[in-house]
């Protein structure tokens, strides 16, 4: 996938809390480096004025003195995104033309190009944006492996136990059918965390009865206290975790007695920064 930056980067940070946006943007291209995508920019870029003031002029000022490091890095990492002819990003740009099918506002930096499908355009502008648009297309990777190796790319507020991946084949539901469900769980879970929708003071029953709520997904903390002590590890502290909590997924599987599960923690004091702890997603335990 390509990223192509907008010309009219400058117009944009210009138009918002300037500050919060330069280190929101630079948080967005170091995602995009991790996910190996290629950037891109035209050279016009620099020259774009605003009330007299050129984008570079801009960047190389040393005024206001609390934007001074930000702009410095921003423009070190401009200078290493490769350019890109004129046709080629006017043809990116044309696809966002108020006439074209795909059009959509094109208030934002980047352009998003799937590279088999050129007509297949995305228009970011967050962090969010971005791994909604990641999750959108890990729906639709039909290679176990590789799912479970971008999953802690795409769900920075989740810590993936290695035994996930093991259990992935468990799964009694064919894989291709139940990931958009998979990932719509795990992205649930992902905001619920980021929100900080539950209190440490909270049982597991309360916990998961704020996440039903706020998901309308099902969720429960197991009932039985032997298979309980089945979804638990001990952490590199020697200290014991439980993953008994779960959501049910709606899909039925071959065998309508066992409705696959992701089994989890809300997250355990000193451990992965207090992460949401997936450990199963396959079969009920």
């Amino acid at each position: 996938m390509d990223s192509i930056i907008s010309n009219e980067i400058f117009q944009t940070i210009k138009s918002e809390n300037v500050q919060e946006y330069l280190n929101d943007i630079l948080i967005l291209m170091n995602e995009v480096d991790n996910h190996n995508f290629k950037m891109q920019k035209h050279k016009d870029i620099w020259e774009v004025e605003i009330n007299g003031e050129f984008f570079y002029e801009w960047l190389y000022s040393k005024t206001p003195a609390e934007l001074v490091d930000l702009k410095t890095e921003f423009y070190r990492r401009m200078e290493r995104v490769s350019d890109i002819d004129l046709d080629e990003y006017k043809a990116f740009e044309s696809f966002l033309n108020e006439s074209n099918p795909k059009y959509k506002d094109y208030d934002n930096q980047f352009l998003f190009i799937k590279k088999d499908n050129i007509k297949e355009i995305h228009v970011l502008s967050s962090l969010k944006r971005f791994y909604s648009l990641r999750r959108w297309y890990l729906e639709k990777c039909g290679n176990q492996k590789n799912f479970y190796n971008d999953l802690p790319l795409l769900f920075p507020n989740i810590y993936f136990h290695e035994n996930v991946k093991s259990t992935l084949r468990t799964l009694n539901n064919d894989f291709n059918l139940i990931l958009p469900e998979i990932v719509e769980h795990l992205s649930a879970l992902e905001l619920f965390h980021h929100l900080k929708l539950a209190k440490d003071g909270d049982s597991n029953i309360e916990k998961c009865q704020k996440f039903e709520k706020f998901s309308q997904i099902s969720c429960s903390p197991e009932s039985k206290r032997a298979t309980a002590e089945k979804l638990s590890f001990k952490d590199d502290r020697g200290e014991k975790i439980n993953c008994e909590c779960h959501t049910k997924f709606k899909k039925i599987a071959r065998d309508k007695t066992k409705q696959d599960r992701i089994y989890f923690s809300f997250g355990q004091k000193g451990y992965q920064e207090e992460a949401i702890i997936v450990y199963h997603i396959g079969k009920h335990i």
